[in-house]
Parts: structure tokens; C-alpha cells; sequence
């Protein structure tokens, strides 16, 4: 049973079907850990409940809220993107899983599916957002876990937030 029953939770469709190929495979070789039952235990039941909608990997959920394209560490992976009142703020989710990426975006965990597509997509994302107000939000940062990104020779470094 899904924790937020009055919620839409949003999804794209080729990472979703990547996870559900992992659980119906039971694929435990995939480097997630345990990914089929994180799958059929978190996933699943929101598609069951009806409350999933399917979205493009750069799609506006709201004007304030889109999902820019992320992929690598999955098919279809997309970070958010939240604009609003002339800031601007980005959640990394999966694309990075340590702040250590931002200065070696060639770097990829093992939990990448498609690491040399992944360290592009890094890099891509890193140029962007370098030099740019954009507070840049990493899922799996610890503190600090909102930072801004410059540019430091032909890679980056972060700056915490002020």
C-alpha cells in the first residue's frame, strides 16, 4: 500500500521498465542492493493503486517544476528542476552519489548501469549549472547538501551555500 495515497507519484516510463525487467528477472546481480524487492515492496503497489503517471524525461510537472533528462546511472533517470521567483534549484537524484563527482565527473559508482554514459550525462549537467546561481541539490550528499558548482580549471568544485 502506497504511504501517500492522495499522491500522483511521477515516473518515465524506460526507467520504470528497467526496474520492473530487474524484479521480474529477479535480477540480485544488479549492483542495487536487493533492487526486486525495493522494486515490488516501493514501486509496484503506486502502479497497482493507479496512482502513477507516466512522464517524458523532460517533462513540466508544474511551471515551477520540470525533470530534465539524467540518465546513465538508468535508462531514463531524470534529475528535478525547480524554477521560481528567478531561482533556480536542481536535485541531482541519482546522478551523483557523492560530492567527490563533481570534481571527477569520469568517476561512477558502481550502482551506474551505463557508467561511460553516465559520466557524460555528469559532465553535461556540471557544465550547465557551473558559474550559475543554481543551487544544486545532492540526493545522496551529506552535509552540506545544497551547493553551487563553479568552474575550476577543465573540471569543478563546489561551494557551500552561504
Amino acid at each position: 500500500m502506497p504511504t501517500f495515497t492522495n499522491a500522483t507519484y511521477h515516473f518515465v516510463q524506460s526507467e520504470y521498465d528497467h526496474w520492473k525487467s530487474v524484479a521480474d528477472n529477479n535480477d540480485t546481480a544488479s549492483p542495487t542492493v536487493d533492487a526486486p524487492t525495493v522494486f515490488t515492496d516501493s514501486v509496484q503497489p503506486i502502479v497497482e493503486a493507479g496512482l502513477a503517471t507516466f512522464i517524458a524525461p523532460d517533462a513540466a510537472i508544474t511551471p515551477e517544476i520540470s525533470v530534465i533528462p539524467s540518465h546513465g546511472h538508468t535508462p531514463g533517470h531524470v534529475s528535478v528542476l525547480i524554477q521560481s521567483k528567478g531561482q533556480t534549484a536542481v536535485i541531482t537524484g541519482d546522478l551523483m552519489h557523492n560530492p567527490c563527482q563533481i570534481g571527477h565527473p569520469d568517476w561512477s559508482s558502481t550502482y551506474d548501469s551505463h557508467p561511460d554514459e553516465a559520466a557524460v550525462t555528469r559532465r553535461a549537467f556540471l557544465e550547465r549549472f557551473a558559474d550559475t546561481p543554481a543551487i544544486v541539490i545532492g540526493t545522496h550528499f551529506g552535509t552540506p547538501t545544497g551547493v553551487h558548482v563553479r568552474r575550476d580549471g577543465s573540471s569543478f568544485r563546489l561551494v557551500p551555500l552561504q
